[in-house]
């Protein structure tokens, strides 16, 4: 995975923590990331696009997929995550709690609320690259090396570090169902950036479908559960469902291993 420097816009210390040395490996977004300032003008447009495509949601479209699709494939996508990493999880949130509202067939007016959270999600996240671009930070390289000096993310994106995100998981339910909230949200959120990304650039190229259904997962379903204190049969059900799409994976990026012809 090739080196790239972003400026990050923390929201708390504890987001600093978790982000601290993560690099992320969502495919490849482009020059664009590098030099995010230049292109404010593409990213407004993309929020406006994807505000009108909300808006015809909560006015009885009821395309999901659509919303997600384009929400993956405008530029603005990679330089929220990029640039302002603490809120790409809120746009990820605000579509889980639409879809939810959609399949819950919520009265219009819920329909709406939602629609227009995400929207503001969506703004904030625009807001915050116009703040970052206005006040001129210095990049900082999130390439890094352990002590040895070998490359962090050779061991993470190996076939394993699946098992190690699904415990991480399985720990931050635990913590939540101890009612530890934030502590649980927290351990979501590293296992998604420290280890998740890491694994995005191969897994894209094989299903990008499954890419995108555990990034809701991660940054929308199972923290908004936690959130507004699901009974522990919804957050395990969901855990269930991280966990089948983690191992399938998993299994894909074992059959890409042994794709790969030996080196000697």
């Amino acid at each position: 995975m090739s080196s790239r420097s972003r400026m990050r816009i923390l929201a708390t210390p504890l987001l600093a923590l978790i982000l601290a040395g993560t690099a992320h490996a969502h495919g490849e977004y482009g020059e664009h990331v590098e030099q995010f300032e230049d292109h404010m003008d593409t990213y407004a447009a993309d929020v406006q696009a994807m505000s009108a495509t909300v808006d015809a949601i909560a006015e009885g479209d009821k395309n999901m997929d659509a919303l997600i699709e384009q929400w993956e494939a405008v530029k603005f996508h990679g330089a929220v995550e990029e640039v302002t990493a603490p809120l790409y999880p809120p746009v990820w949130a605000g579509i889980s709690q639409l879809r939810n509202a959609l399949d819950e067939q919520a009265e219009p007016a819920v329909v709406r609320e939602r629609a227009e959270a995400l929207k503001a999600a969506l703004n904030q996240g625009l807001g915050a690259l116009k703040w970052a671009a206005a006040s001129g930070g210095q990049a900082a390289d999130d390439h890094h090396e352990d002590e040895h000096g070998h490359d962090e993310s050779q061991a993470a994106t190996s076939p394993d570090a699946v098992d190690a995100i699904i415990e991480e998981l399985e720990q931050a339910v635990a913590l939540y169902q101890d009612d530890e909230v934030e502590q649980a949200q927290t351990l979501i959120q590293k296992a998604y950036l420290q280890r998740f990304e890491y694994l995005e650039g191969d897994l894209i190229e094989q299903d990008a479908k499954l890419v995108a259904a555990l990034e809701e997962d991660f940054n929308g379903h199972l923290p908004t559960l936690m959130r507004d204190g699901a009974d522990m049969a919804a957050v395990n059900a969901r855990l269930d469902t991280m966990r089948e799409r983690l191992n399938r994976a998993k299994q894909m990026l074992t059959d890409s291993d042994e794709d790969k012809p030996d080196v000697f």
